[in-house]
Formats: C-alpha cells, structure tokens, sequence
C-alpha cells in the first residue's frame, strides 16, 4: 500500500479506494489475467477505475493508446500489460500510478 496522507480523514479515503479497486479487479478480471507470461492484464474499465475517468473518456484515447497485449474477440475486450501503459498513462494523464497494478499480487510500489 502507498504511504498514507498525515491527514486521518484523507488515509482514510486512500484506504478505501484501494480496497475498492481491489474489489473490481477481483470481480472483473478474467480467471487468466496472472498467468500471461508473467504480465499483469488489464481492460479498459479497470484503466478507467484506476484513474478515475469513465471509458466513454477513455475510448477518446484510444487512438493513440500503445497495442493491446491480447485483442479482444466475441465480445471480450481488449487487455494491455499494465508495466507497458503505465508510463504512457502517467504522461498523458499526469499521474503517479503504482508500478504494480492495484489488487494484484505484487506490491504497490510507487
């Protein structure tokens, strides 16, 4: 977990939005998601939960997102390497986001 902000209120806060996108990656994850050559996977919904835009902002972007790891197909949606848009969100976005994606089973390092 990130260190927390001094303000009690604000830790708090931090706090509960871990554990709520550890909730979404658990429910919304497919069973495979940790066993793709050792990278972590994730969908444009878990992208936008993490930096707290909706996917309608999201697919405005997407022109000039890097490739999807796997292509989604039959109504599966597309996966990224979280260690490969990490650094192109954080850019486009102004954002420090952890190396490991939240809920996973690798620390949160910032």
């Amino acid at each position: 977990m990130p260190d927390l902000p001094d303000h009690p209120a604000l830790a708090a806060d931090v706090r509960r939005i871990v554990r709520l996108v550890a909730l979404l990656v658990e429910h919304t994850l497919p069973p495979d998601w940790k066993n793709h050559g050792g990278q972590t996977l994730v969908t444009l919904e878990q992208i936008g939960a993490v930096l707290q835009r909706s996917q309608r902002v999201l697919q405005k972007y997407r022109h000039a997102f890097p490739s999807p790891q796997v292509l989604g197909t039959r109504g599966r949606p597309d996966r990224w390497d979280w260690a490969e848009i990490r650094p192109w969100l954080q850019s486009t976005f102004g954002l420090c986001l952890p190396r490991s994606f939240p809920g996973s089973e690798s620390e949160h390092d910032y």
